[in-house]
């Protein structure tokens, strides 16, 4: 139960690792974590040891290697239309409608075209309690995320957001520093989700305050995710 419980403090700390008992461990100690300060094997290692070394975590063949969030994954860039659910309360002038769903459009894959067919605008309006939710269907570890829009007025922005994390779609938690969406840029990398150590099922980008413009188009969203 002791080495459970250390397992459990662990997940909590590095969400992103395997889930395999730890009591399922075998093999000599060396397939056991290694203690970063006395470099010794145990199978009952404080978890709280590893905040500041998750690469020290269990390596052997029952448990992995760490699961690494990457925008190279299935749910981090590329179409996932049909993989990533997505629910918004913002008015648009071209509907991100595609490939038979609301609002694929956001994660198609497209990062290059910027015509009516191919991206989205949403109308100008009040950021403020505006909000695009991405439902993965299961809990997931997300570092970072890129906004993609098209250079025609990319100086424009829409309003200050923050990203959020939930696993009911109903209690919310803030995940780093409120930030100007859009950025004057064609690419923006949202690094406010670095710091975020909490594996959750719903992401989504919610409105504080300014105005969302109705220019450039909207293209892309990718995410760096587990």
């Amino acid at each position: 139960m002791a080495s459970q419980r250390n397992l459990n403090k662990l997940k909590r700390v590095y969400p992103f690792v395997r889930r395999t008992p730890i009591t399922s461990l075998t093999g000599p100690p060396s397939a056991y974590p290694r203690d970063p300060a006395t470099n010794a094997s145990s199978k009952s290692i404080d978890a709280n040891q590893y905040r500041e070394s998750y690469p020290a975590v269990i390596e052997s063949p029952d448990y992995g290697p760490p699961v690494v969030p990457q925008y190279d994954n299935p749910l981090g860039s590329g179409n996932r239309s049909q993989l990533i659910t997505i629910t918004s309360n913002l008015a648009w002038t071209v509907e991100p409608t595609y490939d038979g769903t609301s609002y694929g459009r956001l994660v198609n894959g497209n990062t290059t075209g910027v015509t009516s067919t191919t991206a989205t605008i949403w109308d100008s309006q009040p950021a403020s309690g505006k909000y695009i939710t991405f439902d993965f269907r299961s809990a997931k570890l997300v570092k970072e995320a890129k906004f993609y829009q098209g250079p025609a007025s990319a100086w424009l922005f829409h309003g200050y957001m923050k990203w959020q994390g939930s696993n009911d779609d109903v209690g919310w938690t803030d995940i780093g520093e409120i930030f100007r969406l859009g950025g004057g840029l064609t690419l923006q990398t949202q690094t406010e989700l670095n710091g975020n150590v909490v594996e959750y099922r719903y992401y989504r980008l919610y409105g504080t305050s300014g105005t969302m413009s109705n220019s450039p188009y909207i293209q892309e969203f990718e995410f760096k995710i587990n």
